[in-house]
């Protein structure tokens, strides 16, 4: 049998032998952890410029495709047959006028047409009245009907045209049909200013506001006149 002493080094170096062994399996593993982690950043850093160009390319395609297809139609209100007629070349070429624009996006190399399309022009109607048949039918509606309402129609439409004369002569016809028609007071001091009988106008119409008593249109025409503001 061993001794106790023999037993106790055997123990001593079995302990020993067991820590060394332990030691190496943990270096063993870090070593291999490290190894695999330096394999993974240099995976990522071998990737990274080629998803930054896959993406830029991504980037040039889509604006390539939008500005080859891009196509502006002025005015902004253009019609539905506007944007329609867009779909045939053909009928672009014979229903409108168009031009090509070179355009450059910002921040981009990408350089395309763009087709600017400009709608025909549209026609101007163009309507004008004739005043003098307008008057003349007046004037007969007055002769037929005797009605107030066409004399004073009638002296307005004069004075417009200058024909102060013939403005103040209606004016009086209005008068004698009914003296109390403001209208025609009005219009025969308006005639008569013209006509250069500024006083024979301001005493016309101090005559009706003192028998009127309420008129404002007759009074605030009497203090231009007065005044100057209308001559």
């Amino acid at each position: 049998m061993l001794k106790t002493e023999e037993v106790l080094v055997l123990e001593e170096q079995w302990r020993e032998f067991k820590n060394k062994k332990i030691f190496k399996k943990v270096i063993v593993f870090f070593s291999v952890l490290l190894l695999l982690l330096l394999l993974v950043l240099l995976h990522l850093v071998l990737n990274m410029p080629n998803n930054a160009n896959s993406k830029n390319s991504i980037i040039s395609n889509n604006t390539a495709n939008e500005t080859n297809h891009a196509i502006i139609i002025q005015p902004e209100n253009a019609t539905i047959e506007d944007y329609n007629s867009t779909n045939n070349d053909t009928d672009v070429k014979e229903e409108m006028n168009y031009t090509i624009v070179p355009i450059i996006e910002p921040n981009t190399l990408h350089v395309g047409p763009q087709i600017v399309i400009e709608p025909p022009e549209e026609k101007k109607i163009i309507i004008e009245t004739n005043n003098i048949q307008n008057t003349n039918e007046l004037i007969k509606n007055f002769e037929d009907t005797g009605n107030i309402v066409f004399a004073n129609m009638i002296s307005e439409e004069f004075y417009e045209k200058k024909e102060y004369r013939k403005s103040l002569e209606y004016a009086l016809k209005a008068n004698e049909i009914d003296s109390k028609n403001e209208l025609s007071w009005i219009m025969f001091a308006k005639s008569q200013v013209k006509l250069g009988k500024k006083e024979d106008a301001i005493k016309a119409l101090e005559v009706f506001i003192k028998s009127s008593k309420n008129s404002q249109n007759a009074l605030n025409l009497l203090q231009k006149i007065k005044n100057g503001e209308f001559r």
